[in-house]
């Protein structure tokens, strides 16, 4: 289908391989600006052939990722009056801007970018064009496609399974099976991916300064925002909202902030040719307006790379969060996500919890729960299996009333100490 631009009352309505969105009148938009003496300019005219793609879903239920919410009060940092993960002494950690086409995939494409520049701060490796595929997240993402998806779906994806590199799955903007990448699901055994992740604000105005913290302290984050006709029109400057309509939610990549223009400094998905060679910069009051800015803004708790990427799993009567009745019988269940031993023996183990008794670590060769964290020298899968552990009087204890977390925990190394490189953790709660 061939693109059609037709005009409507003043605006301009561009249905682009059947997807509809109008774009406001230009002189209306620089009128806007100059009344609200906004610090940005509006292009020119607009560019028909850039479809410049939403697709950004807002998820409205925060208990379903409420275990992701970061202790913020964790992570105090002195923060410089400027940042720009373009220019860490003079180091860039962020790939070159793409474009994500006729295609509602923001949230991959915000995803991946993050996961890229998480990769080149934990090699050390920067300048170097780490070029993931978004298209095995938009066909192997469930719930999500080119109609959308959700930034806390994508960082659930790249933690249990990640992504492979572009030439495994090239981007196709439309919709495709997850089959048909290279190696069919093997390639998720040579694919980049996450070891945690957190939301740092959801749903809900964000703390500047927390914001910035952990943009410095864990790297560029994916965030999402809403966008209005007016943004459209962005050619450069400080963006501020001034006139116009809803379009929909977008997600993108923050990457820097500067306190004396107070504005963040964001990476899109809409080709390098658009805005700020594919950058846009924001004010800082578009958080606490109707743009919402970083009112969705997740951070990545590190990368795992295909030579070392195992992530730990642990379910409570299959589940992440469980809610039981006092004497029910619970199954804490640990395993690994994807299943690849390469380098496991040269690692630490934890299997512990914490309750209304304090904290208890699984000692492998007692076979018992003892107070504290005990180390395990290898993983549980070398040791008949993994590990079913269950708690209903008979093959174990009754838990009594109260919250309970359960961690499986892997470490970089084998020295003994706890690290927590990589965490998984369910948590249950007894009910009286």
């Amino acid at each position: 289908m061939r693109n059609l631009i037709v005009t409507l009352s003043g605006a301009i309505l561009i249905l682009v391989h059947g997807f509809a969105y109008a774009q406001m009148d230009l002189k209306t938009v620089k009128e806007a600006i100059v009344t609200k003496n906004a610090q940005w300019r509006a292009v020119e005219e607009y560019d028909a052939k850039n479809p410049m793609r939403l697709g950004l879903l807002m998820d409205k239920n925060p208990s379903a990722s409420g275990q992701h919410m970061l202790k913020t009060a964790l992570l105090p940092f002195l923060l410089p009056g400027a940042f720009d993960w373009r220019d860490v002494g003079g180091e860039n950690f962020v790939t070159p801007v793409r474009d994500q086409g006729y295609c509602g995939s923001c949230w991959a494409f915000g995803a991946v970018a993050a996961l890229e520049s998480a990769t080149l701060i934990g090699l050390d490796s920067p300048g170097i064009d780490l070029d993931l595929s978004e298209q095995a997240l938009v066909s192997c993402t469930p719930i999500s496609s080119c109609d959308g998806g959700e930034l806390d779906m994508a960082a659930e994806v790249l933690l249990k399974q990640g992504t492979p590199v572009e030439n495994c799955y090239p981007y196709l903007q439309h919709n495709a099976p997850c089959g048909d990448m290279c190696e069919g699901s093997l390639a998720f055994q040579n694919a980049y991916g996450i070891r945690g992740w957190g939301w740092v604000s959801h749903d809900t105005t964000p703390d500047l300064e927390t914001l910035k913290n952990m943009l410095v302290t864990t790297g560029p984050l994916a965030v999402g925002f809403m966008v209005y006709q007016d943004f459209k029109a962005y050619q450069s400057g400080i963006y501020s909202y001034t006139s116009g309509e809803l379009l929909g939610g977008h997600g993108a990549l923050l990457v820097g902030y500067d306190d004396t223009l107070n504005c963040f400094i964001v990476k899109n998905s809409w080709g390098p040719a658009w805005g700020e060679n594919g950058y846009f910069r924001i004010a800082y009051s578009e958080t606490k307006n109707c743009v919402k800015f970083a009112n969705w803004a997740i951070a990545y708790l590190g990368a795992a790379v295909p030579e070392n990427r195992m992530v730990p799993g642990i379910t409570a009567n299959g589940k992440e969060t469980l809610i039981v009745p006092a004497g029910e019988s619970i199954q804490i269940a640990v395993s690994l996500n994807p299943v690849h031993q390469g380098g496991t023996s040269d690692v630490d183990w934890w299997i512990w919890f914490t309750g209304p008794s304090g904290q208890f670590g699984w000692d492998m060769e007692s076979r018992q729960w003892k107070e504290g964290l005990q180390r395990i020298a290898y993983p549980p899968v070398y040791l008949n299996g993994y590990p079913v552990f269950t708690f209903d009087g008979v093959n174990g204890p009754v838990l009594e009333p109260g919250a309970y977390t359960f961690h499986l925990d892997m470490d970089e190394n084998a020295d003994g100490v706890y690290d927590g490189t990589w965490q998984s953790f369910a948590t249950v709660v007894v009910k009286r």
